[in-house]
């Protein structure tokens, strides 16, 4: 570890020294100072200072970040203003992310979209989803269901999870479009996949009632499984039911007991044997 700051101090003294432009300092050169600088260092928190007020928006971000851990939130914004004007993506999500929680500065949604959307047109998947969400509920822009499909299938197709699932539900419910079971479950397999509860215990329900898939109880099985093992109070009371039951399992007391015990400590009054049709409305965080 010694060697590798030694290396990095080296190279930052190369650069002051040379006509080398500011971005020839990557942003992995720009993380690993921000971490030395958290737990104390002051040389590595001068070097990356020192690139960042050379204009170089690695550094301006992980300073940010670097503030941010500090809970210096106004140092945080300015920095992370000055790579997100330059381009920054991360910058732009960071800013984003600030505004919706009102980290540092009071929560404001219309400007939490303008900075997503800057990171979202730039291919950031989880402020497309972030998007997304505010288009849906209406915050700090016009609702726009449309809109909000348009940014949850551009994130969903980059591999988020919570996208995947909103879209699925989408198709499900014929919100926007027209009902598609066969690709409801597309998307929920895909993020049920990933590990999403809601998408696991959905997708077991399809399977269990035949809709958009031949029926399979087996296979609902697995997937309750898997979303009663994420805390999913569905998924674990309709496994107690199947094995209070007997359906596609031997009938068996003591697990129907242990899932519905799992299930009460939820708070769950009543079987949901049909599929969980509230969105998310959460926004990723870091």
């Amino acid at each position: 570890m010694k060697n590798e700051y030694v290396v990095s101090l080296a190279f930052a003294a190369m650069l002051a020294a040379s006509s080398f432009p500011a971005y020839a300092f990557s942003s992995h050169d720009a993380e690993n100072l921000a971490a030395a600088a958290a737990v104390g260092n002051q040389k590595p928190l001068g070097e990356l200072k020192h690139f960042a007020q050379a204009g170089n928006t690695d550094a301006q971000y992980w300073l940010g970040v670097y503030y941010t851990l500090k809970q210096k939130h106004e140092l945080a914004m300015g920095w992370y203003k000055k790579a997100a004007g330059q381009g920054n993506v991360k910058a732009a999500y960071s800013l984003g992310q600030a505004y919706f929680n009102g980290a540092g500065v009071p929560i404001d949604y219309t400007r939490s979209a303008q900075w997503y959307r800057q990171a979202a047109e730039h291919g950031d998947a989880d402020a497309q989803y972030n998007l997304a969400i505010q288009y849906e509920l209406g915050w700090g822009v016009t609702q726009n269901p449309t809109k909000a499909l348009l940014w949850f299938r551009k994130a969903a197709e980059q591999g988020n999870a919570k996208a995947a699932y909103n879209l699925g539900l989408a198709y499900y419910l014929g919100k926007g479009m027209q009902k598609n079971l066969a690709q409801a479950v597309n998307w929920w397999r895909r993020a049920a996949e990933q590990g999403d509860p809601r998408a696991q215990y959905n997708l077991g329900v399809l399977y269990f009632k035949g809709r958009g898939v031949k029926e399979d109880v087996a296979t609902t099985l697995d997937w309750w499984k898997r979303a009663a093992n994420s805390g999913n109070a569905d998924a674990e009371y309709n496994l107690g039911m199947l094995y209070y039951k007997g359906i596609g399992v031997e009938k068996n007391l003591a697990e129907a007991m242990k899932y519905w015990k799992r299930a009460s400590a939820q708070e769950v009054r009543i079987a949901n044997d049909d599929v969980n049709t509230h969105p998310y409305s959460e926004p990723e965080r870091e």
